[in-house]
Order: C-alpha cells, then sequence, then structure tokens
C-alpha cells in the first residue's frame, strides 16, 4: 500500500510560520478542494516574477497543491491494486501522473519544506512500478518475473556520429594528473594572457561506478532509475539555444530518448539537448555513480569576481544525441568538464580574444554579453575549410541553414560572413576532443564552444 495517509497527515500539519499562509486563507481552504486550480493561481503569480525573485509563498503554494493532487492519485492506484483485474493501463496512467507532478513540484520551486518528502514519495513509486511490472507478468504466466516491456538498445544509436576535426592548436594533455601537480598548473599563469590555462587530463576518472558496474553508456540504466523513464527533465529543442525557432519543453527522461539517443540524424530544429541540468539533485541515485573530481578543491588564481563564489561544486548534466552544439560562452566560474559516455570537441579561446568572438548585448531584458555573436562551426567552415560539419555528415535541415550563409557556389555569402566578423579568423584559440574517462580544465572566463561528436552524456563541475 502507497502512504497516502501519512501524506495526507504532512499535508494538513500547522507549521509554525510556514510561508504558505502569506496566500491567504481563501487559497489554503482551496488546496484539498481543488488542486488543480490553485496549480493554475500558483503558475500564474509564479510566472509573473523572474524566477529568482518568486516570493517562497507561492513556491510553497504550487508544490503543496502538486502534492495534494498526487494525494487523490494515490487513493486512486491504492483501489485499484487492491483490486486490479488487469487494469494495468490505468495504473500506469495514474503512476505517470504522481511521478510528472512531483517532478514538476520540484521544477518549479524547488520544493520548499517538501524536498525530502517527495524524494520518499518517488522512491515509493519506484517501487511501485515494479510491483505493477511483477503482477503483469504473474497474469502472463510469469511468476515473480517484471513483465516484457518495449525492447531497449543496449547502447546509444551507435549510427549517429560526426567526424572528427583535425587538430591543429591542441590543448596540453596530462594523465591521471595528482592534486598537486594541478595545483601548480594552476600557479603556472601564462604570463601573455594573466590566467591559467586549460587542460584535458586522462585516467582520472576511473573510480567512477558511472564508467563501470553502473554504466551509463547502457540506456537501461538510466530508465531504470528514473522509474521507466517517467521522470520528467527539461529539454532544449533546436540547434542550440541562439538559433531562432530554440525553445525548451518538459517530457519524460523515455521520450527524450527514444527521439534523441535511439535514432541517428535528428533533425536540429527536433533536436533535444539536456543541457545543463541539476539531475542528480533530481535522482540521487544517480549522483552515487559519480565523484567530485578532487582538482575542484584547488585554489585558483583570483581573478576579476563579478559573481558571489560557490560554497561548493555546482554539479550538472549534459546529454545529448550527437551534433548537440553549445555556443561559444563563458562561464562565471572555474570548471572540470567530465566525459561519461561518447565524443565532444571543445574549442576554447582565450579571455583577450573576446573581441574577436563578438559578444551578444542585453537582449529581451536578458544579459547575453557571455555568449558569442559568431557560429563557430560557420566559422571553421569559412576560414578552415572544415566542411565535416553541416555540410557533409548532417541531415538536410542543417545543410538548409549553413546554405543560407554559404554555399560553395555562392562565394559572395562567405564574403557577408567575413564581412559581419572580420576579426574572427584572427583570434587564436586551443582545441581538442573528449573521450570517455577524460575531463577538460576550463578556466573561468575562456571563451568555449562545445559539440557533441556521438550520443553523449557529460558532468560539468562549477568551482571557485
Amino acid at each position: 500500500m502507497l502512504k497516502t495517509e501519512s501524506l495526507l497527515d504532512v499535508l494538513k500539519e500547522n507549521l509554525e510560520n510556514d510561508p504558505i499562509k502569506q496566500c491567504g486563507y481563501a487559497m489554503l481552504r482551496a488546496l484539498p478542494l481543488i488542486p488543480v486550480e490553485v496549480i493554475r493561481q500558483a503558475s500564474i503569480k509564479i510566472n509573473a516574477y523572474p524566477f529568482s525573485e518568486v516570493p517562497i509563498c507561492w513556491r510553497r503554494l504550487y508544490c503543496d497543491a502538486n502534492l495534494w493532487k498526487v494525494k487523490d492519485t494515490l487513493r486512486q492506484l491504492d483501489g485499484l491494486l487492491e483490486n486490479p483485474d488487469g487494469n494495468f493501463e490505468r495504473c500506469w496512467k495514474l503512476l505517470d501522473g504522481a511521478v510528472g507532478d512531483l517532478d514538476m513540484a520540484v521544477s518549479m520551486t524547488g520544493a520548499p519544506l517538501r524536498k525530502l518528502l517527495i524524494e520518499e514519495l518517488l522512491l515509493d513509486l519506484g517501487q511501485l512500478a515494479l510491483d505493477i511490472e511483477v503482477q503483469m507478468g504473474a497474469l502472463n504466466g510469469e511468476s515473480d518475473q517484471p513483465a516484457k516491456q518495449c525492447p531497449v538498445p543496449s547502447k546509444y544509436a551507435p549510427g549517429s556520429t560526426s567526424a572528427h576535426p583535425p587538430i591543429k592548436h591542441p590543448i596540453k594533455r596530462a594523465n591521471d594528473l595528482s592534486l598537486a601537480a594541478f595545483q601548480s598548473h594552476l600557479d603556472s599563469t601564462n604570463i601573455e594572457q594573466g590566467c591559467p590555462q586549460p587542460l584535458i587530463i586522462s585516467n582520472s576518472l576511473n573510480n567512477w561506478p558511472a564508467l563501470g558496474d553502473r554504466p551509463w553508456d547502457n540506456p537501461a540504466y538510466l530508465l531504470k532509475h528514473t522509474i521507466g523513464g517517467r521522470r520528467l527533465v527539461p529539454v532544449e529543442i533546436g540547434r542550440s539555444y541562439t538559433s531562432e525557432g530554440w525553445t525548451q519543453k518538459m517530457m519524460s527522461v523515455r521520450e527524450f530518448l527514444e527521439a534523441n539517443m535511439f535514432t541517428a540524424n535528428v533533425p536540429p530544429s527536433k533536436r533535444g539537448y539536456l543541457a545543463q541540468h541539476d539531475l542528480f539533485s533530481q535522482v540521487p541515485e544517480l549522483r552515487k555513480d559519480i565523484a567530485i573530481p578532487d582538482y575542484c578543491w584547488t585554489s585558483p588564481p583570483d581573478t576579476a569576481q563579478d559573481v558571489q563564489e560557490l560554497a561548493e561544486p555546482k554539479l550538472n548534466a549534459w546529454i545529448g544525441p550527437a551534433h548537440t552544439v553549445s555556443p561559444a560562452h563563458t562561464d562565471p566560474h572555474h570548471n572540470i568538464l567530465a566525459q561519461v559516455v561518447g565524443y565532444k570537441y571543445v574549442r576554447l579561446f582565450a579571455p583577450d580574444q573576446a573581441k574577436c568572438l563578438y559578444p551578444r548585448g542585453m537582449e529581451n531584458g536578458i544579459n547575453m554579453s557571455n555568449t558569442s555573436s559568431v557560429d563557430v562551426g560557420m566559422g571553421m567552415r569559412i576560414y578552415e575549410e572544415w566542411t565535416g560539419w553541416d555540410a557533409t555528415d548532417l541531415e538536410e535541415d542543417d545543410r538548409e541553414e549553413a546554405n543560407s550563409e554559404v554555399d560553395d557556389d555562392d562565394e559572395p555569402n562567405a564574403k557577408v560572413f567575413g564581412k559581419e566578423f572580420p576579426l574572427l579568423g584572427n583570434a587564436a584559440y586551443l582545441e581538442g576532443i573528449l573521450a570517455p574517462g577524460e575531463c577538460l580544465y576550463i578556466p573561468k572566463g575562456w571563451w568555449h564552444y562545445v559539440r557533441s561528436l556521438s550520443p553523449s552524456f557529460s558532468v560539468s563541475f562549477w568551482w571557485d
């Protein structure tokens, strides 16, 4: 049985100084009666503010309204599981709804005062999913065995790969660098640029279970720890976040994998990228598969500080098919980018090359000055005659997008690009290809363009 009554007890608790009380008596009275309407009203309030400025009372209201909705769903599930009569389709639908509501509560609000409760509920729902599979298997004459599901490939779309460019200006490499040696690298600041240099470190992640007996390169493993892929995640849709038509969408992990990681050559306008997402807070089981690199506990040199220093490293996941692109941009902190699955091409530019990258400005009230106006992939084609991307091994949509700027038979378009960004061809850069088990140190303030060469799973660690 699910913990429906215990959830009800928690929701009825009258917590002293709970910010939710600031939402008013009418809203609080409506919570247990019409939670769906309360969710709608709370959403209006939340969307009226920048996310960092949303009053906690509305976040609390939205979160608890979702929990009241989940409580009703669990009661329905309890009734069905007592007398299933083979109505498993209805069970799955209710389970999907409950998981989605809990994930929305966390993603929209951070779940103030309810994070542990939601984690416990999700663990219960994960076990419930296994129990339902066993019941389905027993009904099909497969006693004590989970019911067969749609086949899951053992690897991510092996045919979805991109050509590897020749490396002309390689990033310095080191093998299994000690902590002291890395600190020495940080201290050996480049005199001309006034900052430490990027560094690729191999064999530094060998103790990660994600690269061993808890393999992230096996889709079934990721599905198992996301309740059969039911967990909801924010996915970027489009060629990159600077492209026209780019958008974001909440979708289940299974939907994301099936549309992007199990299929080769996804059209760029439909390509999904689970980018810069705190997946490990959302799914703590996956956090156990990695470790914060010791390098994140060293002391980098002092640099101009425009943001508050991090008290501890900040982790984000990056999952996507081949050809996903992060436009040239800078990070506000030092970064260790760890590659777990697949390969990525990275091109880096020192801070003093910013003028060659034409930083963007304010756009729709958002400061985009950390992002370049230049499509570096396009620049590689024009200035370096590299045709392995956007012109040879990508689908028609990418070719059409590429040809809108430059075409082999249309020299004037190349001149237009060169006239708009005349300094790009003179920009000094370093480049490299990250393989599974390698990590890249990206100093704070360095511009970096990143492109997946295959289905890829990376973890970034911001630190100060």
